[in-house]
């Protein structure tokens, strides 16, 4: 849903009295916060099933987002895409370690590159659609959809990464088999 944002982000800043272009700032917000969530919060989730961190990650930018969406001063904005970021933050080491937890060592290069190129192709639908749903739905409602998104994609990780996620041991040919 992060290509939903790329025309609403900048009509909200225009909305807000900032001009456009201070979306700049609105998306650097968010990723001095997603940093500031690896460095700090990462490390302390290993305890964690990666998926589940994804999906916690996922539905905390969500959150974040909809809040961002109504917020009234350009300031507030930007202190919550800090705070949004700061959720979304743990999902990229997570994925990572999904990746490398549950694929074959053979695969692995596969999946990564599989799992980029689903992610730039729905950015870049996201954003073709975000021109006209933006006129449509207003910026404030094109950022409670792409909210609402993040909801769908969590939901959905909880309910089926459970019950189809290997472990580990399940396949030997999988690296944290081989290193255990």
């Amino acid at each position: 849903c992060y290509g939903l944002l790329v025309v609403a982000f900048p009509v909200r800043m225009a909305q807000l009295g900032a001009g456009e272009s201070a979306a700049g700032y609105l998306w650097t917000a968010i990723e001095c916060g997603g940093l500031l969530g690896i460095v700090l919060v990462s490390t302390r989730l290993r305890r964690f099933r990666p998926e589940r961190v994804v999906a916690a990650a996922v539905a905390g930018f969500g959150a974040a987002l909809a809040v961002l969406a109504v917020m009234p001063t350009v300031a507030l904005t930007l202190a919550v895409g800090v705070v949004a970021g700061f959720a979304e933050g743990p999902n990229l080491p997570a994925v990572f370690a999904a990746r490398q937890r549950y694929s074959p060592d053979d695969l692995l290069a596969q999946v990564a590159t599989t799992g980029v190129s689903l992610k730039i192709g729905a950015f870049a639908l996201g954003s073709v659609l975000s021109g006209t749903l933006t006129g449509v739905l207003g910026a404030t409602g094109m950022m409670l959809l792409a909210a609402a998104g993040q909801f769908v994609g969590a939901g959905v990780g909880l309910t089926t990464g459970g019950r189809t996620a290997r472990t580990p041991s399940d396949d030997p040919s999988c690296s944290v088999r081989k290193a255990g």
